[in-house]
């Protein structure tokens, strides 16, 4: 609402405003009704509950209206504006609800091949008919080369507004030098090739320049072009040169080119030593691995240690106590061949023999 906001008339009927828009009544209509602007029946509500209260209202309200309120009043109408051609959106912007809800309420009152046919129908609308079948065929199919229109077309060979020709010199700036360059080669003659004045007007008079010399200005006017201004000159006879005739540049561009060398070896170093630190902690887990292996193995064949000597010493014991009873026997029969034959022999060779848990092995007695 323009104009001054009414928050008098807001402040008298505060508690009815607060009343109303919990029973999710939109704030709109009720600034609407007590001729106010919304930013300040807001700031007013959220002054007399809290900032906190109000969210949570705010939300219930917002979820309230998006989950819709269809009564079984309502469904015989949207139905029949379903079947009439109207599509869920429009009923969900209409009952204020979300798709879901429209189409739960819509479901059980069309069977499915009807809802299916409506949907079908509503997408053929929504641009189904324009889309490109398949099989389709365009219209410029095996049409090569055509022109639709060729007055504004570009024409074979044609030179753009700014084309210079082979030779033309142009006054370039390179970190705030300038400097004419002149153009040796044109797209008659291959790609477009520019190279320094001084470097060409030396090959005109003197020949190619040497391997690893290059065309200076004596007097270090970038602009005066003459034959007997150029001088031949190392790349370290003109970093000399630069160096006495602008220390501080020099200073400069050095310690920005020696800023970058330091933060490249800084990131080089850090790479490096990132690769380091991933290497040992491999060795390292390696090592880790290897060691709980050998523990592992260590570990079973001293069960299979332990196991063989239990054997060894079950057995020796087991050899023992037949030894032992096998001599008891013989010492018993020895002993009743001295006494003469009596009846107890059967009886105590049966006593005896109870006690072997197997017949012993002659010569291999322990």
């Amino acid at each position: 609402m323009k104009g001054k906001p009414n928050r008098k008339s807001v402040e008298d009927n505060i508690d009815a405003i607060i009343t109303a828009w919990r029973n999710h009544t939109p704030q709109r209509k009720l600034a609407e009704q007590y001729q106010c602007a919304p930013n300040t029946l807001r700031n007013i509500i959220k002054q007399k509950i809290g900032p906190r209260p109000y969210n949570r209202i705010r939300l219930a309200n917002h979820h309230a209206a998006h989950k819709g309120n269809i009564t079984p009043a309502m469904i015989p109408g949207i139905v029949t504006a379903f079947r009439g051609g109207t599509p869920l959106t429009a009923l969900c912007r209409q009952y204020h609800c979300n798709n879901t809800t429209m189409r739960k309420a819509i479901v059980p009152y069309i069977d499915d091949a009807e809802y299916q046919q409506l949907r079908r129908r509503f997408l053929t609308r929504g641009g189904k008919k324009t889309r490109f079948q398949k099989g389709f065929e365009p219209w410029n199919k095996n049409v090569k080369g055509i022109h639709l229109s060729p007055q504004s077309e570009f024409k074979k060979g044609s030179l753009p507004a700014n084309h210079k020709e082979v030779g033309q010199i142009s006054i370039r700036k390179h970190r705030g030098i300038s400097r004419r360059m002149i153009k040796v080669s044109g797209i008659k003659h291959g790609a477009h090739k520019w190279i320094p004045y001084t470097t060409w007007l030396w090959q005109q008079t003197y020949g190619p320049v040497p391997e690893g010399f290059f065309v200076i200005h004596k007097d270090g006017k970038t602009l005066h072009d003459a034959i007997d201004n150029y001088r031949l000159v190392t790349h370290a006879e003109h970093l000399r040169l630069n160096t006495a005739r602008d220390p501080e540049a020099t200073r400069k561009r050095k310690s920005k080119s020696m800023k970058k060398a330091w933060a490249k070896r800084k990131r080089d170093a850090a790479a490096i030593e990132a690769a380091r630190v991933r290497r040992q902690k491999r060795e390292a887990a390696e090592l880790r691995r290897a060691a709980m292996l050998e523990h592992r193995n260590r570990q079973q064949q001293a069960a299979q240690l332990r196991t063989g000597r239990s054997q060894v010493k079950q057995a020796i014991l087991l050899r023992t106590a037949a030894g032992s009873c096998f001599l008891d026997v013989l010492r018993l029969r020895d002993d009743l061949r001295r006494r003469g034959p009596a009846g107890g022999l059967p009886e105590m060779r049966h006593r005896c023999l109870r006690k072997m848990p197997h017949p012993p092995k002659t010569g291999n007695l322990m």
